[in-house]
């Protein structure tokens, strides 16, 4: 689960990572199988609210057939309108996890974003994106750290920056 700030409360809920199958897999009724059993676990739960985040169309049209309702869109930025900023951007790791936690922690306060992170699902989402062999990096500044970005699939999919650059 991760945390979902709702005005002055934080949330718990279910958040879907990743459910993959390899091509030849398809159209058997395997992922259909197991967000039914995921769903089923989070209703015994009582959550509030589940969620799974997908950039794919037909994906999104897929989950649907679920009863999950588009509410958020992603923009993907490309890399290269960072390097024209001037500043540091150095190679993170699991290590940087705390750090990661609270420039997120502190975006979302400062913009009223409704979300929150706890050290765990922020090692955890680090964890998913280098299984995924996508890169996460830290922008600084005469060693004073600005945000950070995660760079998939040839664009910036997640990107916290606390002070204007």
């Amino acid at each position: 689960s991760i945390q979902l700030k709702i005005f002055e409360t934080i949330e718990d809920i279910s958040f879907i990572f990743g459910i993959a199958r390899k091509e030849e897999e398809r159209k058997k009724g395997y992922a259909s199988a197991v967000i039914k059993t995921i769903l089923n676990k989070i209703e015994f739960k009582k959550y509030n609210l589940a969620m799974i985040a997908t950039r794919k169309e037909y994906l999104i049209k897929y989950y649907e057939k679920f009863g999950f309702v588009k509410f958020n869109y992603m923009k993907n930025i490309p890399i290269e309108n960072l390097f024209k900023k001037n500043f540091e951007i150095k190679i993170g790791s699991l290590n940087d996890v705390q750090e990661i936690t609270n420039m997120f922690n502190e975006y979302t306060k400062k913009y009223k974003i409704s979300q929150y992170r706890t050290i765990e699902s922020s090692e955890q989402r680090l964890k998913e994106i280098f299984v995924d062999d996508c890169q996460f990096f830290i922008l600084s500044r005469n060693n004073i750290n600005y945000g950070y970005f995660i760079y998939e699939e040839n664009y910036i999919s997640e990107c916290v920056l606390l002070k204007k650059l």
